[in-house]
């Protein structure tokens, strides 16, 4: 049974009947839904106010900084957030919906943003039909199992050569007389 896809909290707050599919009148409703997350009320929303809050392996939340690498044990990050050679880490990606949002790219959704929710939001609309389907707002890269990432046909060290007969099949090798 496949567990259903975890919600960033924008589009749990966009999606205000839950089905997965933002419809004309959600996106309307966008600036109101995306106040609903301003936990500070300072007129807003940063990455910890519109991103899922990070989870450790067993369900516990972890820092996003902290001493060790990626947070745990000695030897990683300084608690200011960056790397020890001083730089910042790279930040990953964000969700297309969070992309469309922060017009500045600054990773922060200002008042004006906000404001401009429903504009931002149509132009995902691929198909023009003034709704937006899971298709449309999910992330367009393959991930780390697509074909480029390390478990594809193409990984990081290019095409895969072709498997000896019978080496990683159920079949017995052949019989060479």
């Amino acid at each position: 049974m496949q567990r259903p896809a975890l919600l960033p909290p924008c589009m749990a707050a966009f999606d205000a009947d839950k089905d997965h599919i933002l419809s004309a009148q959600e996106i309307a409703n966008a600036p109101a839904a995306l106040r609903t997350l301003d936990k500070n009320k300072d007129g807003q929303l940063t990455p910890d106010e519109y991103l899922p809050a990070r989870r450790g392996p067993r369900g516990e939340g972890r820092p996003s900084t902290g001493a060790g690498p990626r947070g745990r044990g000695p030897g990683g990050p300084p608690a200011t957030g960056t790397d020890q050679a001083g730089e910042r880490p790279a930040r990953p990606p964000q969700p297309p919906v969070i992309a469309a949002l922060d017009a500045n790219h600054d990773g922060v959704v200002d008042v004006q943003e906000i404001a401009n929710a429903p504009a931002a939001l149509l132009k995902l609309d691929k198909n023009h039909d003034g709704q937006l389907t899971p298709d449309e707002i999910r992330p367009s890269w393959a991930g780390p199992r697509g074909p480029g990432g390390p478990g594809g046909p193409q990984g990081p060290r290019g095409p895969r050569p072709p498997r000896p007969q019978g080496e990683g099949t159920d079949a017995p090798p052949p019989v060479n007389n």
